[in-house]
């Protein structure tokens, strides 16, 4: 799994074997579609044809703080300009023109995000609401990213690493530091199907109660 893509080196923080089966699994070659529109002026751009952007981009919740998002330009077709609206009018930074901003919020809560790529043919705008939620004391000194599960998102059901059928402990904090789910399994999944959509603090506590690993992860709707 590469976590960010976009950042090069150790710092795109990719994780190797970090999906497991529960059957082995084959597939044919994975050929992505690049998006790649006309060449302009080539000899395979015969019908004249021009490049017409189309906007899309990608927020990345930053490390040290669950305010500040990197936004990552994905949009295709060749764009050569970019206008940001992160809907925040408290900032004296509501907009940019970076490819790749970054942007802190004013306060937790909802934004609606827009993004309008542009070049000498067109332009186009996509938006995106981006939940921005209060920093809990509990997950502030830790990036909790030492345990992985798996599927993250998930729509209930989490696989945990194998524990060697020892019973431990699991804790889901919400991000003001609530404890909203707590329970000992020996086993090496949770149901996590109750809980209320949203991004939460999982930690889970060895018998001995030295030993915590924790991730945080995304409950979706199903």
């Amino acid at each position: 799994t590469i976590n960010r893509p976009n950042l090069p080196g150790e710092a795109c923080k990719v994780i190797q074997h970090e999906l497991e089966f529960p059957n082995p699994y084959a597939n044919p070659p994975n050929f992505p579609n690049f998006r790649l529109g006309p060449l302009d002026d080539s000899p395979c751009d015969t019908l004249g044809l021009n490049n017409l952007p189309s906007a899309d981009f990608r927020p990345d919740l930053s490390d040290t703080s669950s305010r500040t998002f990197q936004f990552w330009d994905i949009s295709a077709y060749a764009p050569d300009g970019w206008q940001w609206d992160f809907g925040d009018p408290l900032s004296a930074a509501n907009t940019s023109q970076e490819q790749h901003p970054v942007h802190t919020f004013s306060a937790p809560g909802f934004y609606t995000v827009c993004l309008t790529a542009s070049n000498a043919y067109a332009a186009d705008t996509r938006c995106k609401v981006v939940e921005v939620r209060a920093v809990s004391a509990h997950e502030a000194g830790d990036a909790a990213a030492d345990l992985h599960v798996y599927p993250n998102p998930t729509t209930g059901i989490l696989h945990l690493p194998p524990g060697g059928g020892r019973e431990r402990r699991a804790e889901l904090y919400d991000w003001s530091g609530r404890l909203v789910f707590a329970a000992a399994t020996l086993e090496d999944r949770l149901d996590l199907g109750r809980q209320t959509p949203g991004v939460y603090l999982l930690r889970i506590v060895q018998p001995d109660g030295r030993e915590v690993k924790q991730a945080r992860i995304v409950i979706q709707r199903h």
